[in-house]
C-alpha cells in the first residue's frame, strides 16, 4: 500500500513568503512545523492507503482528464486555522475565488466514481496549508495574529496542473513524489 492524494501544486508568492517570515518571528516559541515552500499544494482529495494497482488506474485516467479545463490565476487571501480555537492544528491561507478548485475537486471525485473507487466528497474547503501546529502554548496570540490577516491579500497563484502524489511520512515531515502530473488546458 502507498499513501496517495490528488492536489494542485502552488508556487509560494513573495507576499506569502514575507508573511510566513513575519509569523515565524511573531510565534517563535510555538511548536509549528512549516510546510516546505517547494511542497505547497491545495489538496483536492486525500485517498490515504492505496493499492499500487489502483494507483496505476488513477494515474492512467488522470493523463486525459483535465485537458479541457482552462488554466486560471487565483488570489490567495486571508489566514485561518483548522482545529478547535483553543487547540489549532493547521495554519492555512485561503482563496478569494475558489471556483476552479471546487470544479477540479468535483472532477477528481468523478474519476474515482468512474473507476469504482470508494470516496466521500465531504465538505471540500479549498485551502493552502502553510504550517502544522503541534502544540500551541498561546492559542489566543495565534488567533489575534490571524485576525489581523483575515483578509490580507497574499498574491496570485497559477492553477496549471493537477498532480497525483505519493506521500511518505518521516520524522522530518512528509515527502511527496509525483505519480502522475496532468496539465490543465
Amino acid at each position: 500500500m502507498i499513501r496517495t492524494f490528488v492536489a494542485v501544486p502552488v508556487v509560494e508568492t513573495s507576499k506569502l513568503a514575507g508573511l510566513r517570515n513575519e509569523l515565524k518571528r511573531s510565534l517563535p516559541v510555538e511548536r509549528i512545523r512549516w510546510v516546505d515552500p517547494s511542497q505547497l499544494h491545495v489538496t483536492l482529495y486525500f485517498l490515504g492507503n492505496t493499492e499500487p494497482s489502483v494507483a496505476n488506474r488513477i494515474a492512467d485516467r488522470m493523463r486525459r482528464s483535465f485537458r479541457g479545463v482552462k488554466p486560471e490565476r487565483i488570489q490567495l487571501q486571508g489566514l485561518g486555522t483548522f482545529g478547535r480555537k483553543e487547540k489549532p492544528s493547521v495554519l492555512w491561507a485561503g482563496m478569494a475565488d475558489d471556483a476552479i478548485l471546487i470544479s477540479l475537486h468535483d472532477q477528481v471525485i468523478n474519476i474515482f466514481r468512474e473507476l469504482d473507487i470508494a470516496c466521500s466528497p465531504g465538505n471540500f474547503t479549498p485551502h493552502l496549508t502553510i504550517a502544522r501546529i503541534r502544540n500551541a502554548s498561546d492559542p489566543e496570540k495565534i488567533e489575534r495574529i490571524l485576525s489581523m490577516h483575515a483578509t490580507t491579500r497574499l498574491g496570485y497563484v497559477d492553477i496549471k496542473s493537477v498532480v497525483y502524489y505519493e506521500s511518505k511520512l518521516s520524522d522530518k515531515g512528509p515527502a511527496y513524489s509525483i505519480i502522475e502530473k496532468s496539465s490543465i488546458g
